[in-house]
């Protein structure tokens, strides 16, 4: 039965995914076509055993044949199993392969003046610290903006793994903190990334389910936006990131006063744990926080200059598993993080990037959930090419009232 189920999952995954990827079918039709057909292959082969053990005579001879058809079915369902799981990582990894192209394509467009734009990832050196984990694997680096470089990291051996990772410069002064300023009704990343015009954005919190009226429950803590607190509890409960208004970063560890919304916690959010502190791996006691699952971490330098967002595609046996959350937090870590939280986990994971227009990453869910809270980093002002001119592929300037920090005025 478990193989049977198995590869009814695998039979529509596929399709799904095919169809999702062409961007031709309605996802419910795609369903609905492949359950029907593989509901008549299923009552088919047992008419036809049926047909055969009728037409015999003892029943000796009845339940040996029901037994080598039984045997014959279940070697013909793994056997097609397995090539489902090998087919819909190959759709998957062609679906990113065309990201990645549309990535370096429009990456060229920024026209990006190599002169004054800092190196903020080095794939050599970040390739040497996660050889230990992840001997064979590929990175690859592209400037998104003078502020910001996107990687990402494929791991190419069992357990398969996609990593996206975003490094920000924090220290330039035009980019932009963006984070969900009121808790009204969930909504999609790629939505906010592209109300606010970020060049990345991440998920922050879901609530306790991925029910669009769940609560946030006992998942309290920071949650500051251009200085007007969102979540004004007495003391966190979790730890956050908190950035002033030049945007330099701090971690603040659970039970610290949540409600200080002066000018050194004119941002915040918080995490669900921590996974950096010092340098150094957190202990997190829970044994379910730490299985392999797709993540979405937040970390920052020794320095508060340097941010870095990580999401993890997990549960997608042949394209990613996912990580441990110490696997995880070692390659926040290899990213030049110094102390990290992790969010929302799971089907929320999601890292959308303003050049495509949506997300990156391949949600556990087959598609985009819908959170409560999101992070992102826009640009205040046009980016300079290296031709002195101003690359249209920015976000226009926002206006002066647009950061007044107060609710609904953006």
């Amino acid at each position: 039965m478990d193989t049977l189920v198995g590869t009814l999952y695998g039979v529509v995954a596929l399709w799904a995914e095919i169809g999702a990827q062409m961007g031709r079918y309605p996802l419910v039709l795609v369903l609905g076509a492949v359950g029907l057909v593989f509901s008549l292959v299923v009552l088919a082969w047992f008419a036809l055993a049926s047909i055969l053990l009728r037409s015999l005579g003892p029943w000796p001879w009845r339940a040996h044949l029901a037994g080598l058809l039984l045997l014959l079915g279940a070697t013909a369902m793994v056997h097609l199993d397995a090539r489902i799981a090998r087919s819909t990582g190959l759709v998957k990894q062609l679906g990113f392969d065309a990201l990645m192209e549309a990535i370096r394509s429009e990456g060229d467009r920024f026209a990006v003046s190599r002169q004054n734009h800092l190196q903020l990832i080095d794939a050599a050196a970040t390739r040497a610290r996660i050889a230990g984990l992840f001997p064979r694997c590929d990175l690859e680096v592209v400037a998104l903006d003078q502020a910001v470089e996107f990687a990402y990291l494929r791991v190419r051996e069992p357990p398969y793994c996609m990593v996206y990772a975003a490094v920000i410069d924090l220290t330039d002064p035009s980019i932009s903190i963006e984070i969900t300023d009121a808790m009204g009704d969930k909504t999609l990343t790629s939505a906010f990334a592209a109300e606010r015009d970020c060049i990345v954005a991440i998920n922050g919190e879901a609530g306790v389910s991925p029910a669009l009226d769940a609560p946030l429950g006992r998942y309290t803590g920071a949650w500051v936006s251009d200085g007007v607190a969102v979540l004004r509890d007495e003391v966190s409960r979790r730890p956050f990131l908190a950035f002033d208004r030049q945007n330099r970063a701090r971690y603040m560890p659970g039970g610290e006063p949540a409600t200080d919304t002066g000018p050194e916690m004119h941002n915040a959010l918080w995490g669900r744990g921590t996974a950096l502190r010092d340098g150094a791996l957190a202990v997190n006691e829970k044994e379910r926080w730490m299985r392999i699952n797709p993540r979405t971490l937040m970390g920052i330098d020794a320095r508060g200059e340097r941010l870095v967002l990580l999401v993890v595609d997990g549960r997608q046996p042949n394209y990613s598993l996912g990580l441990e959350l110490d696997d995880a937090a070692s390659v926040l870590l290899a990213f030049g993080a110094s102390d990290g939280i992790w969010c929302d986990q799971g089907g929320s994971s999601t890292m959308a990037l303003g050049l495509l227009g949506g997300i990156v990453n391949q949600p556990s869910d087959g598609f985009e959930r819908p959170v409560y809270a999101h992070f992102g980093i826009a640009r205040t002002e046009p980016q300079a090419s290296s031709s002195g001119g101003v690359s249209g592929s920015q976000p226009e300037q926002r206006e002066q009232s647009g950061q007044s920090g107060q609710p609904g005025d953006r």
